[in-house]
């Protein structure tokens, strides 16, 4: 998807510590894999029990698409900052950007395929799944 391919870029002219820039590629699916169960069975619930926040599916694509601009907007100060300094930056400065686009990974992609299948009428379910995952592959 074209997020990876311009952070890969990006981190050529960052200080690697020894790394491949494409090995950075990997962050992003284990955090979610790391983050998909801390959310659902603790940060929700908690969110539910203690602060009484109780966030719908839609509402949580919503944070989801914002914390996305806001990944790209540290991506973007990171470059600015790399393009003022000679490969000096080190290429740790991209896990915030990373970890914050895993998280709003969680809350659209996650909750929009949860939504798509607990909103469809029970004959359609596996249609508006696969609908559903059409559109995801079709935009990356």
């Amino acid at each position: 998807d074209q997020q990876s391919s311009v952070w890969t870029l990006q981190a050529t002219r960052m200080n690697l510590h020894g790394f491949q820039p494409e090995q950075l590629n990997i962050i992003n699916p284990i955090e979610i894999m790391l983050f998909l169960p801390l959310f659902e069975q603790l940060i929700y619930p908690t969110l539910r029990k203690t602060f009484g926040i109780q966030s719908s599916p839609l509402r949580r694509m919503g944070w989801g698409m914002i914390l996305s601009a806001v990944s790209f907007f540290l991506s973007g100060l990171l470059e600015t900052w790399i393009q003022t300094t000679d490969n000096t930056i080190s290429v740790f400065w991209q896990l915030p950007q990373i970890t914050i686009l895993a998280v709003a990974e969680i809350f659209v992609s996650v909750t929009g395929l949860e939504f798509a299948y607990a909103t469809s009428p029970e004959r359609l379910k596996a249609f508006m799944t696969g609908l559903y995952l059409v559109t995801t592959s079709v935009g990356n």
